[in-house]
């Protein structure tokens, strides 16, 4: 809907970025890149139009082949720079600048000392975001207790922040606290806060999914299923999450097909699940229902599919084929 209005107005620096935003959620990167740089050169003072611009060449770099990407990291960490520059007080600039700090080798400008300089800084802005960019450099250093201290943390701040408690189920999903399998009643406890907070947004319903699919109660499932999409129904993702855990565990086989199939029928955005991680999926499901050619045609599209997989994702993918071909 904003390509007509960007189009008819080519001056209009908001419309533009917008529009850049929305691109990079749906995976054209060379059409956010388009946007992102037309709102810098329209308004170049703007710090979060520097931020976008910077997101969309860190997004790029990533899928970069190696001699491009030291181009496009170069440029992405110009871009935060210049945001943090116009505005010391952004928070995406903030937190951009972190990540390349630690993600970045030294000779491209990497220093993780300063990473950790600048979640302090995140802090001074806003507590919250700051326990919650601490947590983030802990997961990257893998260091599972400090992530969930400073988790906890970002919460016993603001209990009702969305995006702390996410985090908070996100862990508990990742990190097993008793034996194989994650602590369900502190997931069902943080899943109905989630809901409590906002049922308009998935992350809750996606953590009860998982949550029932854990103690097989496949009516209540159902029900959660259904009322997520009432409350939203652009986004099926917690369908997604069902089947996932349901092909994980290998239950109710046909009806994770259903609900992969159901997600696959409309568009994924954002921070939805990609299609083509569904597509895998769906493709491991139908290869352990003895239906090699379909999930041979599902792989295929897999790799077609934008955004696509990640390397690793690609690889496996890839490796997928080649077995199933050859049976």
């Amino acid at each position: 809907m904003l390509t007509p209005v960007v189009e008819a107005e080519p001056s209009n620096d908001n419309a533009a970025w917008l529009l850049s935003k929305s691109l990079i959620g749906l995976g054209d990167l060379d059409g956010a890149l388009k946007y992102a740089e037309r709102a810098v050169s329209l308004a170049a003072d703007n710090a979060a139009y520097h931020v976008q611009l910077g997101a969309v060449l860190g997004r790029m770099a990533e899928k970069a082949a190696i001699f491009k990407q030291l181009g496009l990291a170069r440029r992405a960490k110009k871009e935060l720079d210049t945001a943090v520059a116009l505005d010391p007080r952004n928070l995406d600039a903030l937190m951009g600048v972190m990540m390349y700090d630690f993600s970045a080798p030294s000779f491209l400008g990497g220093d993780k000392a300063k990473a950790a300089e600048f979640a302090a800084r995140i802090a001074e802005v806003d507590p919250v975001r700051g326990w919650m960019a601490r947590a983030t450099l802990a997961r990257e250093r893998k260091d599972a207790a400090a992530e969930l201290d400073f988790s906890l943390r970002a919460i016993a701040e603001d209990p009702g922040n969305f995006d702390a408690q996410s985090a908070v189920a996100q862990y508990y999903l990742d990190h097993p606290l008793k034996g194989p399998e994650p602590d369900y009643s502190k997931l069902e406890e943080t899943g109905c806060k989630l809901l409590e907070i906002d049922p308009g947004r998935p992350d809750g319903w996606r953590v009860l999914a998982e949550v029932h699919v854990a103690g097989y109660c496949w009516t209540e499932l159902a029900q959660v299923l259904e009322t997520s999409e009432r409350f939203n129904p652009e986004d099926l993702s917690p369908y997604y999450a069902a089947a996932a855990a349901m092909l994980q565990r290998e239950e109710r086989m046909s009806v994770a097909r259903e609900y992969l199939e159901k997600y696959l029928a409309q568009p994924a955005e954002g921070s939805q699940p990609s299609h083509a991680m569904a597509r895998c999926r769906l493709a491991t499901l139908l290869e352990k229902e003895q239906r090699p050619d379909e999930a041979v045609a599902q792989l295929d599209l897999a790799l077609q599919e934008n955004p696509g997989l990640d390397a690793e994702g690609r690889e496996a993918a890839r490796r997928d084929l080649k077995r199933l071909r050859g049976k």
